[in-house]
């Protein structure tokens, strides 16, 4: 029988998180298992932000240029909860990595889960059930490992053309591959996602990408704030891009269209999706409205774990909203930037 290790990254305190998270395991356990692989599970809960040696940490990090111009883009000064990140996948690329070699081990593989990791539903199945392609690929594995040159398979991807890739919430590694991210990841320049990139882009022969995406960041759906980051863009999420186009467009925003996306908002709740649209009703002019969205927002990300810090925009612009709120400060404020909503992509 095919074995596979399954390491699940986690973070205690996000309690919103570990419904999901137990749902995801219990799927890639059945899918695997009908496929003829005995899956063991192994949870990855530290090291937690608190637990961060920062003085030997600070020693390892080097913001340097790698000269992928795409890749080096993604470089920024990382904040404690991306180190946290970074150094738990750290853990276990080091656990796969005393793999290597081990003749015993020849029929298994490693894969890697974080909390929020999410499966694109086969079309006509009740959404959160895991995509066709998870099964095909467990079936696929079975009968024929993959490529013994193929050390690392990114399960977000289906074909990807660009170098940094969107996102990092499921993947297979070999112990060649976990070895020589463990060691890539001595000296740190980028988040997880981008050291799994540089790799990624460096050794592109022994990467193999499925021709079918398996999973979804559920941080990039809506479905959960992210942890890590304290601006988050919702990149798979349809409705999220389209009023991300409409604010970032030069047509004034109509009030009639924002409120077709009110009810996406209610219904979600997510805050990310939320926050945009208060900022903008906020340049509509409804400012009670973008009010009360930034309240949902700020509930929201306390509820579910989100970060928040006092360089937040959704804290900062749930704040400065009273200021258009109240006819003194208004006028007193006329001249003033309206709130702040940035267009960068989150660096997750």
């Amino acid at each position: 029988m095919s074995h596979l290790t399954l390491y699940v990254i986690h973070t205690e305190s996000l309690r919103a998180r570990q419904q999901n998270m137990q749902q995801a395991v219990a799927t890639i356990q059945a899918v695997g298992q009908e496929a003829g692989w005995r899956v063991d599970v192994q949870y990855v809960l530290t090291p937690n932000p608190g637990d961060l040696n920062i003085k030997d940490l600070e020693a390892r990090i080097k913001y340097e240029p790698t000269g992928e111009a795409e890749i080096d883009a993604h470089l920024h000064t990382l904040n404690v909860q991306e180190l946290s990140n970074l150094e738990k996948h750290r853990s276990v690329w080091r656990t796969c990595a005393e793999k290597a070699g081990c003749s015993v081990l020849l029929n298994s593989l490693n894969m890697v889960i974080e909390d929020d990791v999410t499966f694109v539903p086969e079309t006509g199945v009740a959404s959160g059930a895991a995509s066709k392609g998870l099964a095909d690929l467990f079936a696929l594995w079975a009968k024929t490992p993959p490529s013994a040159t193929y050390h690392l398979i990114p399960l977000c991807l289906a074909n990807q053309k660009c170098k940094l890739l969107h996102s990092k919430e499921a993947y297979v590694v070999t112990p060649v591959g976990a070895r020589n991210l463990f060691a890539a990841t001595q000296h740190i320049r980028f988040n997880a996602r981008g050291h799994l990139s540089l790799w990624a882009a460096t050794n592109a022969a022994n990467v193999h990408i499925p021709k079918e995406r398996i999973t979804v960041d559920g941080s990039k759906l809506g479905i959960f704030p992210s942890s890590i980051h304290t601006h988050n863009h919702l990149v798979f999420n349809r409705d999220y891009m389209e009023m991300l186009e409409l604010a970032n467009g030069k047509e004034a925003l109509d009030v009639g269209t924002l409120n077709k996306y009110w009810t996406v908002a209610a219904s979600m709740r997510s805050p990310d999706l939320c926050h945009l649209l208060g900022v903008m009703y906020h340049r509509a002019g409804k400012h009670e409205k973008a009010q009360q969205l930034f309240l949902t927002a700020l509930q929201e990300m306390a509820a579910r774990g989100g970060l928040l810090t006092t360089g937040s925009e959704i804290m900062t612009n749930a704040i400065n909203i009273h200021k258009f709120l109240q006819a003194d400060l208004a006028m007193a404020y006329a001249s003033k930037e309206p709130l702040k909503y940035s267009d960068k992509t989150a660096l997750l």
